[in-house]
């Protein structure tokens, strides 16, 4: 839904920009041929401004994006981690033996060893589809 409401006011804005530069080509009219190629060298301005401008809209909602996907990379390895934590901690209420606790702490250390560097490798991603897979993973 987010995603749409973008798209329309992305489309509102250019056609904003659009209609204003239609209507200030078509008050502005020509004396001589001078005239007329800096009114088409306005033109191109204000289309190369319109073209800027929602090219920075574009990264402004990536990196929004970006920023969002690893906050919730990190909350769900943060949560993840706990649990292994709670995990590792009630082993010595179940009748295992010593040789089993540790292999099975062993085993838990790993994994949260492994899910702190996927942490890590999430805050430092650049793009929002390597944070996508990352966060997948």
């Amino acid at each position: 839904m987010q995603y749409n409401r973008s798209i329309s006011i992305a489309i509102l804005i250019l056609g904003l920009l659009f209609s204003t530069l239609i209507s200030s080509t078509a008050s502005a009219a020509p004396l001589s041929g001078d005239s007329s190629s800096t009114s088409v060298t306005d033109l191109n301005t204000k289309k190369k401004a319109a073209d800027d401008a929602l090219a920075n809209y574009k990264a402004a909602k990536q990196a929004d994006k970006l920023t969002k996907l690893q906050s919730l990379g990190a909350k769900l390895i943060d949560h993840r981690t706990a649990s292994l934590g709670v995990i590792s901690s009630n082993l010595s209420k179940h009748n295992l033996s010593v040789e089993n606790t540790a292999i099975v702490k062993a085993m838990i250390q790993t994994n949260v060893d492994e899910l702190n560097a996927l942490k890590i490798k999430i805050a430092a991603d650049t793009t929002v589809e390597g944070a996508k897979a990352d966060v997948k993973s």
